[in-house]
């Protein structure tokens, strides 16, 4: 056996030298991603400090109406709703006034403007926004969240990054084209919905009706979504547009446990309330399946691949052998995991009701945003093999799946078109990549109309700054804001220019 040794080493280095080989050479061969537009194809249009003037001012007033969608029961906040579109009329006096521009109330305080192009053969686009926001605690505010205010070069409000910045941003570039002349060629809808926070069903789900029924086939759809983030990736210095080509699903399901009721002096061996603890406790370390590499995510790997620095780069590129790794890293940041995963949370625990009285029964809700890899049917079997008690009752009480996956592919138009637009804000070192929406938007209301729906917020995140989402102390810095709004005027320039109108008729 001996007499093998050298042979058996031989072959070990060989084998050695060739993974080695292998890894290096998938990484030099690890490349950027590619768009069917390039930035010098499309419009070279520009918004300047002068133009973007007293923009901050006019989002810091919008941030100062407390338009709070408090619950599915409540009434919406009527007055405060009614005043805010007061805001914007007066804001945007041009765009509400404008012969090119129908200006309609959906259901009462939604509104849905439609804009005229001058070539009508174009099909249009749909941007996206809402105009409610969610509760805050005021004291664990540093700044009153409704104060309107600008400080140290932030405005600083609820509503300021989720998503009234956006609500904003379009009508400033709407504004700006109107007031100077600048016509639009391809006609656009503006939907604003009032209640996108209580799931968007007085609102949006209206307004999609209405352009359904209308027959309207726009060419993309653009909502709130996933920020252009900055350094949030091991290794990567480069801004990353993560694009939503789909979100998760919502599904909440309520679990019941029954046992023996009684007085709690001579309590039987086992309650509902002690069964229902253990159940609950065995989700946990027992989670809904890791999918990564099965879903958009792998396009972000693919990207740091060809663009990481220093040892990531060789970790990324090859993911068929690092693939551990890289899924630690994800798990390390709950954002990040949630892409990869179906997220579990034990959100309502309901039992006794007297505390000298054992409970015959025991409820329980588990809300679930569900992978656009895994259907109800899937998630439910999973929970039910980690809570190990074939006794217990599960019913859903509400759910919606996952939407579909809209394309983008390198010669996808309508995701080329936002790709392209990012890396003539950010220089060509920025890439937009598809990812999964985590929570949902009111693009569920208009799924009917197009394949291609997409969830971006063009503002720059850090990701320390993720927690401002119906957190506390949001804020968005005026020159982050500035950028929005010229993102969004460039999008609707480069949609028109004669690249798009050619691959996109």
């Amino acid at each position: 056996m001996w007499d093998l040794a050298p042979s058996i080493a031989a072959a070990a280095g060989s084998a050695l030298l060739g993974l080695v080989s292998v890894v290096v050479g998938r990484t030099l061969l690890a490349r950027r991603r590619h768009y069917v537009f390039s930035p010098a194809d499309l419009s070279s249009a520009d918004l300047t400090a002068e133009d973007l003037q007293g923009s901050e001012q006019r989002l810091a007033g919008g941030l100062a109406i407390p338009t709070i969608s408090v619950s599915h029961d409540a009434p919406p906040p009527k007055k405060e709703l009614l005043d805010y579109h007061k805001h914007l009329r007066e804001s945007f006096p041009t765009v509400f006034n404008s012969p090119l521009v129908t200006v309609e109330i959906v259901n009462e305080l939604s509104l849905l403007l439609t804009v005229h192009g001058s070539r009508s053969e174009l099909r249009p686009y749909l941007l996206l926004s809402h105009m409610d926001v969610v509760p805050v605690n005021e004291e664990r505010w540093n700044h009153p969240p409704f104060g309107g205010l600008i400080k140290d070069g932030f405005i600083i409000g609820r509503g300021a990054i989720d998503v009234k910045q956006t609500t904003h941003a379009i009508l400033e570039s709407l504004e700006h084209r109107l007031k100077t002349g600048d016509a639009p060629k391809r006609s656009l809808f503006v939907a604003l919905g009032h209640d996108e926070e209580i799931n968007g069903t007085r609102g949006a789900k209206e307004i999609g009706k209405l352009l359904g029924e209308r027959g309207a086939q726009p060419l993309f759809i653009i909502d709130e979504g996933t920020a252009i983030l900055d350094r949030f990736m091991p290794g990567v210095r480069s801004l990353v547009g993560v694009v939503g080509v789909c979100e998760k699903g919502y599904l909440s399901v309520e679990v019941t446990a029954r046992g023996e009721a009684g007085h709690s002096s001579i309590p039987p061996p086992e309650t509902a309330v002690g069964r229902l603890g253990h159940a609950l406790a065995r989700l946990h370390p027992n989670p809904q399946p890791l999918l990564l590499g099965r879903g958009p995510e792998m396009e972000l790997i693919q990207l740091a691949g060809a663009v990481a620095k220093g040892p990531f780069r060789f970790v990324y590129a090859n993911f068929w052998l690092f693939k551990g790794l890289i899924q630690k890293a994800f798990l390390k940041n709950r954002a990040m995991q949630a892409t990869i995963q179906t997220s579990t949370a034990v959100t309502i625990i309901k039992g006794g009701y007297k505390e000298n009285v054992v409970p015959g029964e025991a409820t329980a809700v588990i809300n679930h945003r569900v992978s656009p890899l895994m259907d109800r049917d899937a998630v439910i079997a999973v929970d039910r093999a980690a809570m190990r008690d074939p006794s217990l009752e599960l019913k859903v009480l509400r759910e919606s799946a996952p939407s579909p996956i809209a394309p983008y592919g390198e010669e996808d138009g309508p995701f080329g078109l936002i790709g392209a637009t990012l890396q003539q804000m950010y220089g060509d070192e920025a890439m937009a990549v598809p990812g999964v929406m985590i929570a949902n938007t009111d693009t569920r209301h208009y799924l009917e109309l197009t394949d291609h729906v997409y969830r971006f917020n063009p503002i720059v995140l850090r990701p320390d700054q993720l927690g401002m989402y119906h957190g506390d102390n949001e804020m968005i810095a005026v020159d982050n804001y500035h950028h929005c709004v010229r993102f969004y005027y460039r999008l609707m320039k480069n949609s028109e220019s004669d690249a798009a109108v050619a691959k996109m008729p």
